[in-house]
């Protein structure tokens, strides 16, 4: 397979990682945290493999293309997931979800989320734009989100 040219293939940049361990480190009851590098995932999952071939694939592709415009992709992407108590629920817990990274262009980001759910409530602030839509909330800086999700 001949290795093709992607917009991904770009070095990985460790300069968010501190504030990523102390923000995951500042929760409680994480059961569950890591990071993704979304640059390597996408060149060498993807875009350089066989399954980059197919259909799906290929349209699914376009929308990382369209992520990548405003999402930093040489910065990992990382993610914890915290237990709380729940009676309401079946299991007697809940489970919420963060993703945290950078990002390449806040305003993209933010219309992007805004026209995906359409019935999402955003608050602006000096410092961030807050984006809330049930369970789902994200927080964007002008350099960083932390987005959460619960279910």
């Amino acid at each position: 397979m001949t290795k093709k040219k992607s917009n991904f293939d770009v070095p990985t940049d460790y300069s968010f990682q501190k504030n990523a361990v102390s923000l995951i480190s500042s929760q409680k009851n994480i059961v569950a945290y890591g990071s993704v590098k979304m640059n390597q995932l996408l060149t060498k999952g993807i875009v350089n493999s066989e399954l980059g071939e197919t259909a799906v694939i290929k349209s699914g592709l376009k929308d990382m293309e369209k992520l990548a415009e405003y999402m930093d992709m040489a910065v990992p992407m990382y993610y914890a997931v915290q237990s709380e108590k729940d009676e309401n629920s079946p299991l007697g817990v809940n489970m919420n979800f963060f993703i945290f990274s950078k990002v390449k262009n806040r305003d993209k980001l933010i219309e992007s989320i805004t026209e995906r759910y359409s019935t999402a409530a955003s608050t602006k602030s000096k410092s961030c734009t807050v984006i809330e839509d049930g369970p789902f909330a994200m927080a964007v800086t002008k350099d960083k989100f932390v987005m959460k999700g619960s279910g």
